[in-house]
């Protein structure tokens, strides 16, 4: 995000280290309250959330921050939301956009600590959707050979006994 000049780090800021204190209203990476000179991490948090948001569904949520504060009002929309713009994406996705890209800084998590703790237990939870999608596929299958062998074995049991 540095490449930005979006990013924020509270212990390079005396060195103009990547800070951009301006805003560029143009950018749709840009956090709503950076418009305003207002910096914290959460601004950081914002533009992690369009970034998602652009490699999960494969285009920016919105064109620049004043599309996003004017027209959709601070927040997504329940149709730009990832999994209904792109219906084979998890949910979870959803949730991570609305505490991601929202203008309300109080509304978005504050920290990368609260970022990877949910994205931990959301890649936790499909991992074990996966598995026991699996296995179910895996026991299913198994079952249907069962039944299967079983009524071949029956259908030729008859069939020999049947010989009038």
């Amino acid at each position: 995000m540095a490449n930005f000049r979006m990013s924020w780090f509270v212990e390079h800021i005396d060195l103009s280290f990547s800070v951009n204190s301006a805003g560029d209203q143009s950018s749709p990476f840009t956090a709503p309250e950076l418009l305003d000179g207002d910096v914290t991490s959460a601004s950081d948090i914002y533009s992690l959330g369009v970034v998602f948001y652009q490699l999960m569904v494969g285009k920016l949520p919105f064109d620049s921050v004043l599309t996003f504060m004017t027209a959709l009002g601070g927040e997504l929309p329940e149709d730009h939301l990832p999994s209904h713009v792109l219906k084979e994406l998890p949910a979870w996705m959803d949730e991570f956009v609305k505490k991601t890209i929202v203008a309300d800084a109080d509304k978005r998590w504050q920290t990368a600590d609260e970022v990877l703790d949910f994205l931990n237990a959301a890649i936790d939870e499909e991992v074990h959707k996966t598995i026991a999608t699996s296995h179910t596929t895996s026991t299913q299958h198994a079952e249907k050979a069962l039944y299967l062998e079983g009524y071949e074995a029956w259908y030729e049991s008859f069939s020999q006994h049947d010989t009038s």
